[in-house]
């Protein structure tokens, strides 16, 4: 269901309010005109429900406000107050539309937590979407889990709230890489490390601990690996690292600094920016055969390259015009830089 849909039904809400105020001064030979110029760009009325038999488990984390996070944070949301509610179901036959279309609210999302019988270790989680204005289910889903596994539920249920409501895709089931330095800024004893962590940054789990600066970690597409440029005394470095096993090797054939790697949508190359020649240009490194092919071969600086989704493109930052500007090329040898941005002092790391 698209936003311009719980619009419309907003409009229809207020036509039938004004409609019954006409009939009431009808014999007054009111005349209303209404003109609809522009609409407002608000979130879609929500509410989340605590989920009932949460006591059954230890958790850190309320599933249902990790679910109102993920909706929230969107900017396509709008969570009601719970301080507001005038019920909180966690069952079907316990959900009292009036309650919710009192708030204003389009949508309730409710939910439970049941141990297995047979299994004490493992809690089934069933959760319900339910229109407010045609009062009906929207969706209904249910997971067997281990508790260590609850908070991927949650994000799994905002995803699917998400898609069934917007119509659109998201990613709160993804994961984020990140570089950080642990000790004190100044100090000797600092060291740099890279994590990976839920899309809201909870649950971090350490990759690499290095004695150097890491800079620029980004994730394969599958998630299984894990390229970032290791800055040492002869220059930056790129290194592939397995996620699972930690196991990694150093992206090695080209001298100078080599930075800002990008990984390819099918996962088999790396755009990445070398220092060989003196100057910044743009290469794409294939992982099968180890070969590089250089793309941009300018005199100023081209970095940060970023693939298009078709892996047939790459964009990327360069000063070859006057000031700092997004600019386009095809992946092969020798390309035909385009640039993209025309306005603004200044255009970088763009991305699709």
């Amino acid at each position: 269901m698209g936003h311009s849909n719980l619009i419309m039904r907003k409009v229809l809400l207020l036509l039938w309010s004004i409609f019954g105020l006409v009939l009431s001064i009808g014999q007054a030979h009111a005349v209303i005109t209404i003109e609809i110029s522009e609409g407002v760009e608000r979130g879609v009325p929500i509410a989340v429900v605590p989920f009932g038999g949460s006591e059954h488990v230890n958790l850190s984390f309320a599933i249902d406000k990790v679910i109102e996070n993920d909706l929230v944070r969107t900017g396509r949301f709008d969570a009601t107050l719970r301080e507001n509610f005038l019920s909180e179901p966690t069952k079907a036959d316990q959900v009292v539309f009036s309650d919710w279309q009192l708030l204003g609210v389009d949508f309730v999302v409710i939910g439970s937590i049941e141990p297995l019988a047979d299994r004490p270790d493992r809690f089934r989680v069933i959760s319900r979407v339910y229109d407010t204005f045609e009062q009906k289910q929207v969706f209904g889903i249910q997971f067997v889990v281990t508790p260590n596994l609850m908070r991927d539920v949650a994000h799994e249920i905002a995803d699917d709230v998400f898609e069934n409501i917007t119509g659109q895709q998201s990613s709160f089931t993804s994961k984020i890489v990140y570089s950080t330095v642990i000790g004190v800024i100044g100090s000797s004893d600092i060291q740099h490390a890279i994590y990976l962590a839920d899309y809201d940054g909870y649950d971090p789990e350490l990759l690499l601990r290095s004695d150097v600066p890491v800079l620029s970690p980004v994730l394969s597409p599958d998630g299984t690996r894990v390229a970032y440029s290791e800055l040492q005394e002869t220059g930056a470095e790129i290194y592939i690292q397995q996620v699972a096993s930690g196991e990694r090797f150093r992206v090695v054939g080209l001298e100078g600094s080599n930075s800002a790697p990008s990984w390819s949508p099918d996962g088999e190359r790396i755009a990445f920016a070398n220092t060989r020649d003196g100057n910044t240009d743009v290469f794409v490194y294939h992982l099968a055969d180890r070969s590089f092919v250089r793309i941009t071969n300018h005199r100023l600086i081209d970095t940060e390259p970023s693939w298009s989704p078709d892996g047939k493109h790459l964009v990327f930052t360069s000063n070859r015009g006057r000031n700092t500007q997004i600019y386009r090329a095809r992946v092969r040898r020798g390309a035909q830089a385009k640039r993209v941005t025309v306005s603004g002092r200044s255009n970088s790391a763009a991305s699709y």
